[in-house]
């Protein structure tokens, strides 16, 4: 959890925050354009403000008989230690009333936690399998869709082109099956009350 990775090169001016290699508090990786943008973002980095970020989120093995309560145990994991790592997590952030009282409340339990315990715990569950050793796989360093962000370890094995911004980048080729899985209809907006954004002010600098 120590350690800012610096530039990764002069030109590009941007920023690899890793929760191995740095003072991020998150379980992946993100990549950050620290030249060109300013971020006022969610407190997720000693290093704030940072600039526009892209995730790099690691892909483990799934066991197939996995239950939905394996997933909501390892989320629940994952938030207690970024709560015990992280003392500003989330009261920086606009919420309702009893939801910042909550936050502290959780802040005060974990206080004495042994956190290295905690994130040892948390990473064997997240590296119990490999990816190639089991026929599912996942993102499992955040499960907001919990048994949903399971699939097929397959839909890794072959990529694409796609244009966005002018600019060409990698992409599943079965990507429509994969946002599917996630997300359903992922063409069709929610109404507009039920669409949520993060909490984010970005400037160009």
């Amino acid at each position: 959890m120590r350690g800012f990775v610096g530039h990764i090169n002069q030109k590009w001016g941007g920023a690899i925050f890793s929760p191995a290699m740095s003072d991020s508090y998150l379980n992946y990786a993100r990549v950050c354009d620290l030249e060109k943008t300013w971020v006022l973002s969610l407190p997720w980095c000693k290093e704030s403000p940072t600039g526009v970020w892209i995730d790099i989120f690691p892909i483990d093995g799934v066991k197939e008989d996995t239950k939905e309560e394996d997933f909501v145990r390892l989320e629940s994991l994952r938030k207690k230690q970024l709560v015990a790592r992280n003392p500003k997590n989330n009261l920086r952030r606009p919420m309702p009333f009893s939801r910042y009282w909550r936050s502290i409340a959780m802040k005060c339990i974990f206080f004495w936690t042994d956190i290295d315990k905690l994130i040892r715990e948390y990473e064997q569950c997240v590296k119990r399998y490999d990816y190639g050793t089991t026929h599912l796989c996942g993102n499992k360093s955040i499960l907001n869709y919990y048994a949903k962000e399971a699939y097929p370890t397959s839909l890794f094995d072959s990529y694409t082109d796609v244009v966005f911004e002018g600019c060409t980048f990698k992409s599943l080729s079965r990507y429509d099956e994969y946002l599917k899985t996630i997300f359903g209809d992922y063409m069709q907006l929610p109404p507009m009350d039920q669409r949520v954004r993060h909490p984010l002010e970005m400037y160009w600098r």
